[in-house]
């Protein structure tokens, strides 16, 4: 295999041709006569061994450099920085720069089509690889090459110096470039957020792989031939700007839904298992004072830690509430939109707001088919009158209804673990929360989006009210369950908050929603329930931890916990991770 060695003396034009060719081909080159001084070279990589890595923007103080390299380190880089845009002119952004020049008898590997390839240092010269990003700004037009280092089997130590070059705008959106992209050859990947793709690279298992692939577009997902290349961020601003929603869309006669509704195949498997009871199980909550309270308690804490998920009956509202929320609620969804979208804002100040998709500008993937009217409660800024008037009265007397049996649950799933039934009540978790008015309208590709994305809620307790119409979907055993409605019912979700608390003796309960496939709208009113001290720490109860079991997370505070699941792209996950020790 034929590695280039690119002299940058030559003429323009002649540099230019063989940078875009190796970058096409290889993905790989060296260059000679950069401008970067010979001594300079040897001076970095003489006073740089094991690893050392200084991050460069924004400008580190020098003093944190070592003192030992600092001087070489801050003088190269400005050579590192013109020998990078000068070297790429051909490719646009740069990609990382290796010098192995200064242990000439090492030798680096290279993949090639047919194996591993040595890349066999020349004197006097940079290596360039070409990242990820730029292969998928180009659009595959340059690409970023796979490339290892062999062990040192002698007793001279290798060293390298390797500098990346990123953006500084870590969040902005970035993707394949329009002029990249045609009818003939759509972009072929998702836009992504910089500080997002970072955050993938270091979290998630490489495998010898980039990230690339996880950014790159099923292949069902092309711009067609009438359609002008796709720019996410701008269909993005233009749909929040209309603050109409998802309904509005429909109301428009729209018979295909825009791109950024698009989900990644991977993502929308849609087999599924029909409704079981024996796996959703169901749970009378009446004669509690009885001999059944036991029973209540033991079926509580068994569907809390099997699956995170339960129907209560007989729970002590009337249905005429539960009718009239749901009715409510709609109402407010099909208003005329010069009513309600007087309401739409995405101003986390507000106690009500109205919009579709709270991650709408975070979610690096794709936005899901609903819209949401989110009502804060527990805040001292929340006055009933800031609550629309058409479903103001109903949602009042919800939340009020909702929060004796929101203690009544806790107090069970406490009990279920031998705690005294009381011991979350200082929390007071009952006062504060959001109420949530989701609606789901008909959509005319149900099988390329989503309703709701795999999520597990970042709450102490989730209660759901939902109508007849279906389509909520709970995670068992790695399939997608059917959640079918039972009249009457209320569905319970433990979040993941509760499971923290709980040391993992409770799950918290991976559910979606599909697409609404049929004419008729879904409604469904949520009500997440947190602590209302948002700066208290909070962590396992000591009660059930020991030497056999330690603590399984580190303390929180519940702001910091609601600030990262509003900020950061779910991606299917829980925040649970994070916060796992």
């Amino acid at each position: 295999m034929f590695i280039p060695t690119v002299d940058l003396s030559d003429k323009r034009p002649s540099v230019v041709s063989q940078i875009a060719r190796a970058c096409r081909e290889l993905g790989f080159i060296q260059v000679v006569n950069h401008g970067i001084p010979l001594e300079v070279m040897d001076q970095k990589s003489k006073l740089l061994r094991d690893t050392l890595q200084v991050r460069l923007g924004p400008d580190p103080s020098p003093v944190e450099i070592p003192e030992i390299c600092r001087n070489e380190i801050v003088g190269s880089m400005e050579h590192s920085s013109q020998t990078s845009w000068r070297a790429l002119d051909g490719a646009v952004i740069p990609g990382s720069i290796d010098n192995p020049y200064a242990e000439p008898n090492w030798w680096v590997a290279n993949r090639a089509r047919r194996g591993w390839v040595d890349v066999k240092p020349i004197a006097g010269a940079l290596i360039i690889n070409v990242g990820d990003i730029l292969q998928i700004l180009s659009n595959d037009e340059y690409r970023s090459v796979e490339h290892r280092v062999l062990a040192n089997p002698c007793r001279e130590p290798r060293t390298s110096v390797a500098v990346f070059f990123n953006t500084t705008n870590r969040d902005g959106l970035f993707g394949s470039f329009p002029e990249m992209t045609s009818p003939e050859k759509p972009a072929l990947y998702r836009q992504l957020v910089f500080s997002d793709y970072l955050k993938r690279f270091f979290t998630k298992e490489l495998d010898g792989k980039s990230l690339k692939d996880f950014y790159r577009m099923a292949a069902a997902i092309t711009v067609t031939a009438d359609q002008e290349p796709h720019d996410r961020l701008k269909a993005l601003k233009a749909f929040d700007e209309l603050k109409t929603g998802v309904k509005g869309l429909v109301d428009s006669g729209i018979t295909s839904i825009p791109q950024i509704f698009i989900h990644p195949s991977d993502t929308l498997s849609t087999s599924s298992i029909q409704y079981d009871p024996d796996i959703i199980p169901t749970i009378d909550l009446s004669a509690l004072d009885g001999d059944r309270r036991p029973a209540i308690v033991d079926q509580i804490a068994r569907a809390s830690r099997e699956r995170g998920f339960f129907h209560v009956l007989n729970h002590g509202i009337q249905s005429e509430v539960m009718d009239q929320t749901i009715k409510a609620v709609k109402g407010f969804h099909e208003l005329p939109t010069e009513i309600k979208s007087k309401m739409y804002n995405r101003d986390k100040g507000h106690s009500v707001s109205f919009f579709s998709n709270v991650d709408l500008f975070h979610n690096i993937e794709a936005v899901c088919w609903r819209d949401s009217l989110q009502i804060m409660v527990g805040s001292n800024r929340l006055e009933d009158e800031e609550i629309p008037e058409i479903c103001r009265n109903e949602v009042v007397e919800w939340h009020s209804q909702l929060k004796p049996l929101a203690e009544l649950l806790i107090g069970f799933m406490c009990e279920g673990l031998g705690l005294d039934k009381e011991r979350l009540k200082e929390m007071k978790f009952s006062e504060a929360g959001a109420i949530v008015g989701h609606y789901y309208p008909y959509c005319p590709q149900p099988d390329l989006t989503l309703g709701l994305k795999s999520h597990t809620d970042a709450s102490m307790l989730t209660i759901l009210l939902q109508d007849h119409i279906g389509g909520l979907q709970i995670k068992h055993n790695g399939n997608w369950v059917d959640v079918k409605p039972v009249p009457g019912a209320l569905a319970v979700f433990v979040g993941d908050i509760l499971q923290m608390i709980f040391n993992d003796e409770y799950k918290s309960g991976e559910h979606r929603v599909v697409a609404n496939s049929g004419r008729e709208p879904r409604t469904s009113v949520p009500v997440f329930f947190y602590a209302s001290n948002m700066d208290a720490s909070y962590g396992p109860l000591p009660e059930l931890l020991s030497l056999d079991k330690p603590a399984l997370y580190r303390q929180f505070s519940l702001s910091d916990f609601i600030r990262r699941f509003f900020a950061d792209d779910w991606d299917g996950k829980s925040l649970l991770d994070f916060y796992r020790i």
